[in-house]
């Protein structure tokens, strides 16, 4: 009779199983990472010297600075919703991002996306930052990532 004891070999196929997921994780969250900070560093923002008058005449709850896009940026699995915030250093982008990557689990949907009235305009050439269109470029770098170097970072 032959006897075969298959709980070490279950044993490390969940081992297994569980290493495969940390590491497919950690390579989503560092493209989504990689991604976000390259569409945020080639989001437009506006000029308050040259634009002042615009800003002073902007109605509440919009903001009378500069900002509101590159502030905008988030995470998401329901779609993307603006807030009244001008942050030029893009940070509350980043914030937001990060907070929702870091509950990202193997096989959920999101968006990193942008909802402000007038991002389409800024992609459609609008500003002279960005007259090729951010996001595209953007996403033309998404190519050049590599994910093996995410996936094999993690442990």
């Amino acid at each position: 009779m032959i006897r075969i004891d298959s709980d070490s070999l279950v044993r490390q196929l969940e081992e297994l199983e569980a290493l495969i997921t940390r590491k497919l994780e950690a390579t989503v969250r560092g493209f989504a990472t990689e991604l976000s900070e390259t569409v945020i560093a080639l989001t437009p923002v506006g000029d308050l010297e040259r634009f002042a008058k615009h800003y002073a005449s902007r109605q509440p709850p919009w903001p009378k600075f500069p900002g509101m896009a590159v502030s905008n940026w988030v995470y998401t699995s329901t779609g993307a919703t603006y807030k009244p915030i001008a942050d030029t250093s893009g940070d509350v982008s980043r914030q937001n991002i990060q907070s929702g990557l870091a509950t990202y689990k193997l096989g959920d949907f999101f968006v990193i996306g942008n909802d402000v009235p007038y991002i389409r305009m800024l992609e459609n050439g609008h500003s002279k930052q960005a007259s090729d269109g951010f996001m595209l470029q953007a996403a033309s770098k998404a190519y050049a990532v590599d994910l093996k170097k995410y996936f094999d970072a993690q442990k």
